[in-house]
């Protein structure tokens, strides 16, 4: 389904969030279901899955109502026409928990409603469109959503950047794919066919150059593995590897280190603009932790050109340098290993990956939830693809947090112009960011990948 094409539920997302947003205004301990848990009190702590709560008074001057008194006030939001019945489903649900019931409703018939929607355990309030639209924010996004959302500095689209700025202390990176791509790291897609080369043609001791040479000329593997799902693909190679009787778990290792660095010359590769960004935040911000899910030791040869890793490094995962504790959460190949010794915690296939899922006391898991749930993080070239770290952020939600997550996210480059084209790419915002707030994340929105760097030396 292209969600572009179905406006119905385009509206409804901005319906919902431009409600809360109105209301948080008079409202600044109003709890809501995309980022406010860091709010939560003895009384809410069981009831995240409403729209929004508070607690004693909900202030209504936004809609010129009088204020709403109850000591336990939830807040249901629907853009649409409810049937009855969803509704009385709702109050059942949530009648034995709160003392007021809110229904937040963009349309005009009420009578019925109010008539048949009632409860003896608690009270019942509506809000309709006709008190709705004397707040011309709601007004707009009901009547003239389209104009209205291409418009600068509008409630429904976030600009997170001024949140940055303030938050100045207790920093983190969360470093991704995207941070090694222009060092030339190998990708998840060469990584993989490659690998298959390396098995299929048994070619482990061939010279780098002509390993190149024969990874970029052969069309049949390309051909073979594109077929397949990468992660089945490399679950298939490394049991290969291991039936081989010449070869082992470290040859397996080596190999990856191989094709991780084939195209990469250190260190002058290391020294590329967005991990230069990265490294002078850190010794600017004094920053003492970054989550790295890459396995390659592209910032440490940054930071150090003459970098050679430690055995100890290899088997912990970790690397310190310049005050910061460097957590390779997936393994750690540096680009001087040469097989001698085992990569710890290395986190690949599908096995490997969901094994590392089940696990929560696994070294990935403790890391990531130690750093993710104290520090105010930016994920930096991260396609938050990943549903283990993606849990991990759920859970941080639910638990509560007073921390702050940001992320780089690039725009995608819609053929459109003009006026056309911030329509879709703010619907698009709209969209992303409402996913992203259920995992507790603030959206830095980018054009290109060029003005991350410019971004962070700007913290």
């Amino acid at each position: 389904m292209n969600i572009f094409n179905n406006e119905k539920i385009i509206r409804a997302m901005a319906f919902e969030k431009a409600i809360l947003e109105v209301l948080k205004k008079d409202n600044p301990k109003l709890i809501a279901n995309y980022g406010d848990y860091n709010k939560l009190d003895s009384r809410f702590q069981t009831y995240q899955q409403y729209d929004a709560m508070i607690a004693n008074t909900l202030n209504l001057q936004c809609f010129k109502r009088e204020s709403i008194n109850a000591e336990r006030i939830v807040i249901e939001i629907k853009s649409g026409y409810p049937p009855r019945e969803i509704l009385r489903r709702f109050v059942a649900r949530a009648e034995n928990n709160f003392d007021a019931i809110v229904f937040v409703l963009a349309f005009r018939k009420k009578e019925i409603l109010e008539k048949t929607v009632v409860s003896e355990k608690c009270k019942i309030y509506f809000i309709f469109e006709e008190d709705l639209i004397k707040n011309n924010e709601i007004k707009n996004v009901l009547y003239n959503f389209d104009e209205y959302i291409t418009k600068d500095h509008n409630i429904l689209i976030e600009d997170n950047y001024s949140l940055l700025q303030k938050t100045k202390i207790n920093l983190s990176f969360a470093m991704g794919a995207g941070c090694s791509k222009s060092s030339h790291i190998s990708d998840w897609n060469t990584l993989s066919e490659a690998l298959g080369y390396e098995l299929l043609y048994s070619i482990v001791d061939t010279k780098e150059s002509q390993f190149k040479n024969k990874i970029i000329a052969d069309k049949l593997n390309a051909s073979i593995f594109s077929c397949f799902d990468k992660n089945s693909a490399l679950d298939a190679i490394y049991n290969s590897f291991m039936m081989l009787p010449t070869i082992g778990q470290r040859d397996y290792w080596l190999s990856i280190k191989r094709v991780l660095y084939m195209n990469y010359d250190s260190p002058n590769d290391a020294k590329q603009p967005l991990i230069d960004s990265i490294v002078s935040c850190i010794k600017r911000k004094n920053i003492d932790a970054v989550i790295n899910y890459n396995f390659d030791s592209v910032i440490e040869q940054n930071i150090n050109p003459n970098y050679k890793s430690t055995n100890k490094e290899v088997q912990s995962s970790f690397t310190s340098m310049i005050g910061c504790d460097i957590y390779h959460v997936h393994g750690y190949i540096p680009f001087d290993y040469d097989g001698k010794i085992d990569v710890a915690n290395f986190v690949f296939t599908d096995k490997e990956y969901y094994d590392n899922m089940s696990n929560p006391n696994s070294f990935s898991n403790t890391t990531q939830t130690a750093i993710l749930n104290k520090k105010n993080v930016i994920f930096v070239g991260v396609s938050f693809t990943d549903s283990n770290m993606k849990e991990i952020l759920r859970k941080r939600v639910s638990q509560g947090y007073s921390n702050t997550i940001f992320a780089f996210l690039k725009l995608p480059d819609f053929d459109f112009e003009g006026t056309n084209k911030k329509l879709m790419e703010n619907k698009y915002k709209l969209i992303q960011e409402c996913y992203f707030n259920s995992l507790g994340v603030k959206i830095l929105w980018v054009d290109n990948f060029d003005e991350i760097p410019k971004r962070i030396n700007l913290i």
